[in-house]
């Protein structure tokens, strides 16, 4: 003999089912108490960021019960049980929502954490769960042989802390994300009770009360209200769900793109970046670990290639954070991921380390040079690459000839070659360090006492109270004749010919009526609330 898969509860079940349900129903004081404990529960639970803890709020939530009434009562047409259940519902999530908002302006808050967020954006998929949920607890209940998994049902609907979710961002002035969560509450209520409700007429639950007709007309007409109400929760979240992949197409798109990008600059990494609207424009900010900050050029050109493979509206900020890696013989570059390291042996990764290796033997052969980056610009041919070099002199076009030949050859492609060379000058006590006019010629007495007074003077004409910074002199000429002076400083304004004349003038009267001033400066400045700061090449700071 077959048994049947899905057969009605025997009457004696039903009945006994039926009162179970309307006991459920009741607002009671243990009801109200069972409420507060578990909101209690779950609301401490979401601001110590504790899933253990607001599981454990949902197993106590009595909050199940009054679905299982507003299910049967539409189910079976029981006007009294709708209206019983339902007061009891609606009075229990009003009590919940109190107390997580009120616990929410207690003192000592540690914000609104990752267990409170995750629901404050539910999807479709939060539907599906809830639906899954009404059947398989209305089933348990039927049937007495799976009753036990109702503790596994009330886990998984998690009823209670969605409305704590949305109490505390309440009291925190987090509007939009309390209805998210409130909505998360609304989509359960609503596919719990239809679900049930399916469960209950397969299982003949109506017949145990004949209190209204029980045709498709009638049935039709009294879930209404409810299946309108789980079409318009379904679009919603089914919208929400639609934007939550196309986020994270987009998110993955921006990192594929720009860790391509980044290497063709040696040792730079994508770190992570933050994503944000602003009327029509998508704003990414990219943390890139990087030897050398990028310059807006580089930056333009990362822009464009984002508005080609992602989308035309972002604009690009990238935040250069300074790393750099060293081994027992200088600056390596190591990859730091497992993507990166995957794609290390591509042939611009090889090339950038072929060039890098190359042309930091030959800084070897400049006293006081050192490669800082290299870069590819772009990737079409011929190959372009940008260097940037710390020397205390500048790198002279023949130079930078005789290196791009030796790259070329090297690498076995025409290579275009800009050196960017940042001066730096080193000094011990008695010299200047890596002085190529004279290496081992330690100045005269009096050769040390003219270029203190010269600073001395540039510190008080030209930088003292202005929020100048002083960088380098260089002197340069014989003993007698002709000189030029050739001062770097950094200035907050820009500096007039006027103003270079009057120093020059001074300059002439105590160092040598022949002298000329050539000024360098940047534009450039540290500012306090008290005004300028300068900053000393020793990066402490000392008022001008």
């Amino acid at each position: 003999m077959r048994t049947r898969l899905i057969q009605a509860a025997t009457p004696e079940r039903r009945a006994a089912l039926y009162d179970e349900i309307e006991a459920l129903s009741q607002p009671t004081t243990s009801y109200y108490v069972r409420v507060a404990i578990a909101t209690t529960i779950a609301t401490f639970g979401l601001l110590a960021n504790s899933t253990a803890v607001v599981i454990g709020a949902m197993l106590v939530a009595p909050l199940m019960g009054p679905i299982f009434g507003v299910a049967l009562g539409l189910a079976a047409g029981d006007r009294a049980l709708l209206r019983q259940a339902s007061l009891s519902e609606t009075l229990g999530a009003l009590l919940a929502f109190a107390i997580a908002a009120a616990s929410g302006l207690a003192p000592l808050q540690l914000g609104l954490d990752t267990e409170i967020l995750s629901r404050t954006a539910p999807t479709l998929y939060d539907l599906v769960v809830a639906l899954a949920s009404g059947v398989a607890g209305a089933y348990a209940m039927v049937d007495e042989r799976i009753s036990a998994s109702l503790p596994g049902v009330a886990i998984s609907t998690a009823l209670v802390p969605p409305l704590a979710a949305a109490g505390l961002c309440f009291s925190d002035g987090q509007y939009e994300w309390a209805f998210g969560a409130f909505l998360l509450f609304v989509a359960n209520f609503v596919a719990i009770q239809l679900a049930a409700a399916s469960v209950f007429i397969v299982f003949g639950m109506p017949n145990t009360r004949i209190v209204a007709r029980l045709d498709a007309p009638s049935l039709a007409r009294r879930f209404a209200v409810s299946v309108l109400a789980l079409l318009l929760v379904g679009a919603f979240l089914t919208r929400t769900l639609v934007d939550l992949v196309e986020r994270h197409r987009i998110d993955a798109a921006i990192t594929q793109e720009l860790s391509s990008q980044l290497r063709s600059s040696t040792g730079a990494v994508l770190g992570d970046f933050t994503t944000s609207e602003e009327e029509e424009t998508l704003v990414v900010v990219a943390n890139v670990l990087t030897p050398q900050e990028f310059p807006p050029e580089q930056v333009g050109l990362f822009e464009d290639a984002l508005h080609r493979v992602v989308d035309p509206r972002i604009h690009l900020v990238v935040r250069s954070l300074i790393s750099k890696d060293f081994d027992r013989s200088g600056s390596v570059f190591v990859p730091r991921s497992a993507t990166e390291a995957q794609t290390a042996v591509d042939r611009q990764t090889e090339l950038l380390r072929a060039a890098t290796e190359l042309l930091t033997g030959r800084m070897s052969e400049h006293p006081g040079a050192r490669l800082v980056e290299l870069r590819r610009e772009g990737t079409e041919e011929p190959i372009r690459l940008t260097a940037v070099v710390r020397a205390p002199t500048a790198v002279d076009p023949a130079q930078v000839a005789s290196l791009e030949a030796a790259l070329a050859e090297r690498l076995g492609a025409p290579i275009s070659l800009v050196v960017r060379t940042v001066l730096t000058r080193a000094a011990d006590a008695a010299r200047f360090l890596y002085d190529t006019t004279d290496a081992h010629e330690t100045p005269s007495p009096e050769a040390l006492a003219r270029h203190r007074r010269i600073e001395e003077l540039l510190q008080r004409e030209l930088v003292s109270g202005s929020g100048r910074v002083l960088n380098e002199v260089v002197e340069s000429g014989g003993e007698s004749g002709p000189r030029t002076l050739r001062v770097h400083l950094r200035s907050p304004s820009p500096i007039t010919p006027e103003e270079v004349g009057r120093v020059e003038a001074a300059l002439r009267e105590v160092v040598s009526p022949e002298l000329d001033l050539i000024v360098r400066y940047e534009l450039g400045a540290e500012v306090s609330p008290l005004g300028f700061v300068a900053v000393g090449a020793d990066g402490a700071p000392h008022r001008p």
